[in-house]
Parts: C-alpha cells; structure tokens; sequence
C-alpha cells in the first residue's frame, strides 16, 4: 500500500464553531478527493469519540496503540491512539 495513502494530519474546529457540521463537509470534502485519485486517507485520533465519528465516513481502525503506559502509577491512564483508513470507493 506504500505510496498510495494520503495522511490527514489534523482536522479540528474552534469550540465554538462545534456542531455546526463544517468539519464533516471539509472531511466529506476530503474523502471525495481520495476516492476520486483512488487514494487511500490515513490519520489516527485519540477519542473513543472521534473513531466513531471517523467510522461514519468509512474510515476503518487497522491498529490500536497504547502509548506511555506507567506500569507504576496504576492511576495514570494509558494514551490511546486509534489508527483509521478509508479506502477509495469504487463509486467516484
């Protein structure tokens, strides 16, 4: 698959500007893109939440990693990166 995956980096919106449905059609948007250059579309988040919302546009979760882990302080909770992929759609 090398070569052929684009990475969205970061997506995010000003809290007040939340809800309003402009990061789904700037991801709409971005999903369009891949599908119509037949690329795949990488990025990783750390919400449960987000992976959800991700899921909603076709993105897939191909790996789960925890990262800084503290075996010692049991308190800590553990950083988890939910890596996604969205293949092209065979429709564009």
């Amino acid at each position: 698959m090398a070569g052929c995956v684009w990475y969205l980096q970061t997506l995010a919106a000003h809290p007040k500007m939340r809800g309003k449905g402009y990061g789904g059609r700037l991801l709409r948007s971005i999903c369009r893109i891949g599908d119509f250059y037949k690329k795949c579309v990488y990025l990783e988040t750390e919400s449960l939440n987000n992976e959800a919302l991700y899921q909603k546009y076709g993105f897939q979760t191909i790996e789960i990693v925890t990262l800084c882990e503290n075996q010692k302080e049991k308190e800590t909770q553990p950083f988890i990166m939910y890596c996604m992929l969205r293949k092209p759609s065979n429709d564009a």
